[in-house]
């Protein structure tokens, strides 16, 4: 995949997060993906999981989520505290 290009004028630190962002996200979709592969494969083999499943795995995704939203907050804080003394 091709990097996005940054618009003019931004500065380092936006164009930092957002290439990060767009790390996480990309991790995030092909995590989401690769679940949905899973489950599809699981239920095909036995449907009656559907319930169980589908419970299970919307709270791994919700967690998940919070995981990558974790990772970005702790990006920008250490770009944050590299750059205060500046």
């Amino acid at each position: 995949m091709l990097p996005t290009p940054f618009p003019a004028g931004i500065d380092l630190r936006s164009a930092a997060v957002l290439a990060k962002k767009a790390e996480i996200e990309l991790s995030f979709q092909q995590f989401s993906l690769t679940i949905a592969v899973v489950a599809t494969m699981l239920l095909q083999k036995e449907p009656s999981m559907e319930a169980a499943l589908g419970l299970a795995l919307r709270a791994n995704l919700r967690q998940r989520r919070l995981h990558h939203l974790q990772q970005l907050q702790d990006y920008i804080d250490t770009i944050d505290a590299a750059t205060a003394g500046l």
